[in-house]
């Protein structure tokens, strides 16, 4: 079972949990710009505490639940888990929503998109690219991020609305950051 078919397993689980979710992170970027190799898929949940149990059954014995801290809790400033699918070694980061303004706001402009024929939830390309440029400014050696916020601009150029953008990245102190990868990206050719 490759990286598609376990965050497809996992999200037909949480379905049928009843747990909304939204993708983020690089298969977020994946879908909205340009693809790259990863090796985990995170996932942000709107997870009751009696959901967990129900979601784990429904997952199989394929994947084990384990706690975590890392760098990106910090950032969110929440709890999270982490699944890990067994064969082969993939993991799974099941963010748990913040009640901040921010984080529910969002959770609320999710997008539903198909992934491989199936209708998933997906964080907006706008909010991606903030979140994204969030992580790179809080540690500069994330440079993965940079590239995922050029590719989503690159392939979303026009789509996108750069003055939310520009909004939002002023709220975080990130906008130098993001001016300075959109004067990096190639002009589209006129039509």
């Amino acid at each position: 079972m490759g990286p598609n078919e376990i965050v497809l397993k996992v999200a037909a689980a949480l379905e049928r949990a009843n747990i909304p979710f939204m993708i983020v992170g690089s298969f977020a970027s994946n879908v909205y710009g340009i693809e790259r190799n990863t090796q985990d898929a995170d996932l942000v949940v709107q997870l009751p505490a009696e959901g967990l149990t129900t979601f784990l059954e429904y997952l199989g014995s394929d994947f084990k639940l384990d706690p975590q801290l890392s760098f990106e809790s910090i950032i969110a400033m929440g709890h999270y888990y982490v699944l890990r699918h067994l064969h082969p070694l993939f993991k799974i980061e099941l963010f748990i929503v913040g009640d901040s303004e921010v984080a529910r706001g969002e959770f609320q402009r999710r997008r539903k998109l198909i992934f491989q024929g199936t209708p998933l939830y997906f964080v907006s390309p706008e909010d991606l690219i903030v979140i994204k440029l969030r992580w790179f400014h809080a540690d500069r050696r994330r440079t993965k991020d940079v590239d995922d916020v050029r590719g989503v601009l690159a392939v979303q150029q026009g789509k996108v609305d750069l003055g939310v953008i520009r909004e939002r990245c002023d709220r975080y102190g990130v906008r130098d950051e993001l001016e300075e990868i959109i004067r990096s990206l190639p002009a589209l050719p006129r039509p």
